[in-house]
């Protein structure tokens, strides 16, 4: 049998419906549950995919919040362990602590 008599055969089983027969679905049984699992392999893999790149999409949101945040929690920082905030807030403050003046010595221990 040559391939255009093989094509035509199949077409015209096509056509007439005897693909869909007992025995036709028989023969092809096994190729169809392939296809079916294999279709819902696809479908499962698409649902993972997007759940994976949504769940990115919120950590990136997050990292960029937190570094933000960062930024900011060290500037303030920054500023609030600058020598005069320190003194301006001791000054503020009932502790009654104060700035020295005079630049501390130096102790030694003597040798004997």
């Amino acid at each position: 049998m040559t391939i255009a008599v093989q094509i035509k055969r199949t077409l015209v089983n096509l056509l007439k419906g005897d693909i869909l027969t007992a025995e036709g679905l028989k023969a092809r049984l096994p190729y169809l549950v392939f296809l079916y699992v294999m279709l819902l392999v696809y479908i499962a893999n698409a649902f993972h995919s997007e759940g994976i790149v949504r769940k990115s999409a919120k950590i990136g949101g997050e990292l960029k919040e937190l570094s933000s945040e960062f930024i900011s929690v060290k500037s303030d920082m920054m500023f609030r362990t600058k020598q005069s905030q320190i003194a301006s807030s001791l000054e503020a403050s009932d502790l009654g602590l104060r700035e020295a003046k005079l630049a501390p010595n130096k102790l030694v221990k003597p040798t004997k």
